[in-house]
């Protein structure tokens, strides 16, 4: 069986961009801009809450990613779909929940193959962005 995600360690690994955020909002927090001007400490005030905001919504998608990790394993566990994976390599969180998906598998070795399905910012068209239609697919097994 799998060990799953409701771990310490890993809890950790899969939210260090929040981490990385919280650090970043309290580094900016503690610059002393009001020696300057008072108007940059606005600035720093809007940048820190937001470092915050999403740190805090990143914390909030916990349950979200036990669910994913859940079905990821479920439908990579005799072959490795990569197309299961396609929406996840679009975000940095995302990459790190196919790490562990794929370490748990024992397919660690296979990520760069998933790789490829990331896309960068330059290859990010005006459609990605726009909502698209829910398509409802049932696999009979």
């Amino acid at each position: 069986m799998y060990p799953g995600i409701s771990s310490i360690p890993r809890f950790l690994y899969l939210n260090s961009y929040a981490f990385l955020l919280i650090f970043i909002g309290v580094g900016i927090a503690v610059i002393p801009c009001y020696r300057w001007h008072w108007s940059l400490v606005v600035l720093q005030v809007l940048f820190a809450l937001m470092c915050l905001y999403y740190a805090l919504k990143i914390f909030s998608t916990w349950q979200e990613k036990k669910r994913v990790y859940k079905v990821l394993i479920e439908r990579n566990e005799n072959q490795i779909r990569p197309e299961t994976f396609n929406d996840y390599m679009q975000a940095p969180c995302g990459r790190l929940l196919a790490h562990i998906v794929l370490k748990d598998l024992g397919r660690h070795d296979q990520f760069a193959e998933l790789d490829k399905l990331q896309k960068h910012f330059w290859q990010i068209k005006k459609s990605d962005c726009l909502p698209k239609p829910t398509k409802i697919v049932i696999h009979n097994i």
